[in-house]
């Protein structure tokens, strides 16, 4: 059964997932080739073989199903061509298409599809790593790093891992030195969800600090300085704990 990040409540973060994917892959209607000479089409999907291909989907340009003869022709059309050309490259080559709703659909089982979803092996792979259950307790950024990673074939490989295990352990710099991917673009994506993590984890640093110079009298409650980002706590007696409102 498909692991669906919506009955995680992650529908914001699906879209974001989208997004991001489709900022880093673009979202193309029509067959063409990736780097590698892999035939590719809407927001990064691998097609194999022909028998893959026929399995999809595809529209003629009046919006009636192709034939499995039509599909095969195409795929061994767009097969033929050159690697790694701009995928616009591509289109005057072929005359199949598929819609948003099938792109969708397509998209959303490369994510959530078990057992070969990029979500779902990262967090299966993560699981048997670090515990069960341990994935869901991730912060966002390290969820959607592994991701990722898992939708390019990235798991396997130990500059994986060993960013990973400098991410949990809030080792930033070196962190950074294994955040290197395979093209700049996705670098500068991991690096940046590197430094929103390292952030996060300085804010929190400070707030707990903050709690902890008020609760021994070291500070005021109130901050004195106008430019301080941080919230003001409070003490609930009825919790007896700090709290931030």
């Amino acid at each position: 059964m498909p692991i669906s990040l919506n009955d995680q409540g992650y529908a914001a973060q699906f879209d974001q997932l989208r997004q991001q994917l489709t900022k880093l892959e673009n979202k193309v209607p029509h067959m063409y080739l990736d780097t590698e000479g892999v035939v590719t089409i809407g927001i990064g999907h691998a097609i194999k073989t022909v028998a893959l291909a026929k399995k999809l989907p595809f529209l003629k340009a009046d919006g009636s199903s192709a034939t499995p003869a039509e599909i095969e022709t195409e795929f061994n059309t767009i097969h033929a061509l050159p690697a790694g050309m701009k995928y616009t490259y591509y289109q005057p080559h072929t005359t199949l298409h598929l819609d948003e709703d099938g792109i969708e659909q397509i998209f959303r089982v490369d994510i959530e599809g078990a057992p070969n979803g990029s979500w779902t092996r990262a967090k299966n792979s993560y699981n048997n790593r670090f515990g069960a259950g341990s994935f869901d307790h991730l912060p966002w950024e390290i969820k959607e790093i592994l991701n990722d990673i898992a939708f390019n074939g990235g798991l396997n490989r130990d500059k994986t891992w060993k960013l990973v295990g400098a991410l949990r352990q809030q080792d930033w710099i070196v962190a950074l030195a294994h955040s290197r991917r395979y093209d700049d673009q996705r670098t500068v994506y991991t690096r940046n969800l590197i430094q929103e993590l390292q952030q996060q984890a300085e804010f929190s640093a400070a707030l707990q600090q903050r709690v902890w110079d008020i609760a021994l009298g070291n500070a005021p409650l109130k901050s004195t300085n106008p430019y301080s980002l941080l919230p003001d706590p409070c003490f609930d007696s009825s919790q007896d704990t700090w709290i931030i409102r």
